[in-house]
């Protein structure tokens, strides 16, 4: 069973992890970027362009990589099978625009595209990699 709790005001004071912009996940202790998508990076999606949390799959792979929040880096793009675990608990973040959100994982047969989840009922897909979906990186605890 995959669990998740926001983190205690008790933890803030003791975790520099600990901040509204995270979710963390109780089983594997890992940290999910929670922060509110701007009007920006959902306008760049609609229309197409890389903006923020908005991006290609390589745009994403960076963003990821170069996350830097209040000091903390070595943030990851999430697995299909991680990020589907984050889509059925929805309801716990700040925001949610929904549509395809990145998977770090390729679909088998074809490196042209990757595994997308839409975050609205966490129905999987696949995207092409060249296209924009929205990006929510992972802080793994190894």
């Amino acid at each position: 069973m995959f669990s998740i709790t926001l983190i205690s005001s008790k933890e803030k004071q003791n975790n520099k992890l600990s901040d509204p912009d995270y979710i963390l996940a109780t089983k594997t202790k890992d940290y999910w970027q929670n922060q509110i998508y701007t009007e920006e990076e959902k306008k760049a999606h609609n229309h197409g362009k890389s903006y923020g949390k908005s991006q290609t799959w390589e745009g994403a792979f960076k963003y990821c990589r170069t996350l830097n929040i209040k000091g903390i880096i070595g943030w990851s793009l999430p697995t299909k099978d991680e990020l589907y675990q984050m889509s059925l608990l929805t309801s716990r973040y700040k925001d949610n625009p929904g549509w395809a959100h990145w998977s770090s994982t390729t679909v088998k047969d074809n490196p042209n595209l990757a595994e997308c989840i839409n975050f609205y009922g966490g129905l999987m897909m696949t995207c092409k990699k060249e296209s924009i979906a929205y990006v929510r990186c992972i802080k793994r605890n190894n």
